[in-house]
């Protein structure tokens, strides 16, 4: 009897984690990190049942649904191309795709050349399907609608790091209910770049977060799929750049060597891609393809008013209190001592100053236009 009892216990087999437990811990639905936080508060409270951990991902999956029925019904009621010359452009640039003829206009190739054509491949399908130019066009706006509400998914998993699971379905919400919705009844390249970019923002948040982590990455990858899809986008590539450099710059004297060991290589290859991108693109010009001409055409002494638009219609897009709440946070200090917070922050600021200054300069090159595009600087929402 003592001998057995002297026995070493046996070892616990190997837990086997199933695939779904692996892709709710990589994506961040299930994090250990932020439900220890949330149960800061609670710590000596006992006998407390959390919640299933699925029912905020089957609403979240309703909220997505729901939203693409929606949008897909308000299209309907328009028939035709309105946006002009966008939509005209990318529904014959499409269908030549279907038909095998790549991207040509007119009968031949468009002028310049279409850099970002990743939203036009993906809508050329809707014209397999139909030659009819009502049925296709209503079938690519479905697409569209498709594509831009899976924006709900990285805000609620950038979301999902800061509240509970639950309370982080209001922001995927209103994520679908803005103004920059109405892009899903158009056939404009924003139904597809929009979600491309804010994956790209909310992983760089969370890389900034993790420093070292995977994320970084796929920040980094999103950003060149946005790029792809649209060619304003290019500039996420810098934005994560100035991120990371704010990122370790915030660190102070004492920290910002060990903040760097980490992202050195990411650092480095945007930086990289920033400046040699720079340079070809001022020394030739055309390899921005139809787009060639806004640097010969930018007027910078029409710069500043250009970019005071943009801004005031970042502030009205984002309905001021919410924008108002962001400067009042980012004003008391304590918000840039929290790690989590000043991750946020960082990239909102350095995201949202970039694009408003970008494509105020840019917009110059328009001639005659004098008022904002809003949907220009939307992505940082």
């Amino acid at each position: 009897m003592g001998a057995k009892g002297k026995q070493a216990a046996p070892a616990p087999a190997p837990v086997v984690e199933n695939p779904w437990r692996r892709f709710t811990r990589w994506s961040g639905m299930n994090d250990p990190e932020a439900d220890a936080r949330l149960d800061e508060a609670d710590a000596d409270t006992e006998g407390g049942s959390a919640g299933p951990t699925w029912l905020p991902v089957a609403l979240l999956v309703g909220i997505y649904a729901l939203a693409v029925l929606i949008y897909i019904l308000l299209g309907r009621g328009q028939e035709l191309p309105q946006v002009s010359p966008d939509e005209y452009q990318y529904t014959a640039l499409a269908r030549s795709i279907a038909d095998g003829n790549g991207l040509t206009y007119n009968g031949g190739p468009i002028s310049g050349g279409l850099r970002a054509a990743l939203y036009i491949y993906a809508i050329a399908p809707a014209w397999l399907v139909t030659d009819s130019l009502t049925q296709s066009y209503a079938i690519a706006k479905a697409m569209s609608a498709i594509m831009v509400c899976t924006v709900v998914f990285p805000t609620w998993l950038l979301a999902r790091r800061y509240m509970p699971p639950l309370v982080a379905l209001i922001p995927a919400v209103i994520m679908v209910a803005g103004s920059w919705m109405t892009s899903s009844g158009q056939l404009i390249m924003e139904n597809l770049a929009l979600p491309l970019a804010t994956a790209s923002l909310a992983a760089l948040v969370t890389a900034l977060v993790k420093p070292g982590s995977r994320w970084l990455w796929v920040s980094f990858a999103f950003a060149l799929l946005a790029a792809w899809s649209r060619a304003q986008l290019a500039v996420l590539i810098p934005i994560v750049l100035l991120a990371l450099i704010v990122d370790i710059a915030a660190q102070g004297r004492s920290g910002w060597r060990e903040r760097l060991r980490p992202n050195r290589w990411l650092l480095g290859v945007t930086a990289a891609v920033t400046v040699v991108g720079g340079i070809v693109i001022l020394a030739k010009p055309t390899v921005l393809g139809s787009y060639s001409g806004l640097q010969a055409n930018s007027d910078l002494g029409r710069a500043l008013p250009l970019v005071g638009r943009q801004s005031l219609a970042f502030i009205a897009m984002s309905a001021v209190l919410p924008f108002i709440l962001v400067v009042a946070i980012s004003l008391r200090s304590r918000a840039w001592d929290e790690s989590r917070l000043r991750s946020l922050l960082i990239v909102f600021w350095v995201a949202t100053v970039t694009l408003v200054i970008v494509t105020g300069t840019l917009t110059t090159a328009f001639a005659g236009v004098t008022w904002s595009i809003q949907r220009y600087v939307e992505y940082s929402l």
